[in-house]
């Protein structure tokens, strides 16, 4: 079953279903856990935690300062406001980030990957106004927009710290 979820307030703690949610967190603090299905959240807060489930996750960040963890889906993250990060906790980056702006907002990869490799695969593609990232499992990443000068202090790395 699929639910209608809107968050008022701060430092809740909401679950969602295993169906198709739409969500809406308008207060900061909070923290949205995907359980599965293919959601719509819209984030107009800030200091928000959104961590993604198996579904493939539309998420919207018009507030600031939000963090997304991105789940094994493949999630269409498009970043509005300012200095929000997306950590790409799942071994396979599928995920297509929209809005991205170097020097405010981040993307931080896990595993094997390195920012090098990352920065070092960058290609354009689509006549230039996407980034295709490829990581060394051969998972790719799509950016919508041109970030050529996509450079390491962009992409923070974070070891796995589990096998």
């Amino acid at each position: 079953m699929a639910y209608t979820i809107n968050v008022f307030g701060s430092s809740n703690a909401i679950i969602g279903s295993t169906g198709s949610d739409n969500v809406a967190i308008f207060g900061s603090n909070n923290l949205f856990y995907d359980r599965g299905g293919d959601d719509t959240v819209a984030v107009y807060g800030s200091g928000n935690n959104i961590v993604g489930g198996s579904g493939n996750d539309t998420i919207t960040l018009y507030g600031s300062s939000n963090v997304v963890s991105s789940g094994g889906g493949n999630e269409l993250i498009n970043f509005v406001g300012g200095g929000d990060k997306l950590l790409d906790d799942d071994s396979h980056f599928a995920d297509t980030v929209v809005g991205f702006v170097e020097g405010s907002d981040q993307i931080q990869l896990s595993g094997g990957d390195t920012a090098a490799s990352a920065v070092a695969s960058q290609q354009q593609v689509n006549s230039g106004q996407d980034t295709l990232i490829t990581l060394s499992d051969g998972s790719t990443g799509t950016m919508r927009q041109d970030v050529s000068t996509l450079t390491i202090q962009t992409l923070k790395v974070i070891a796995k710290s589990c096998s």
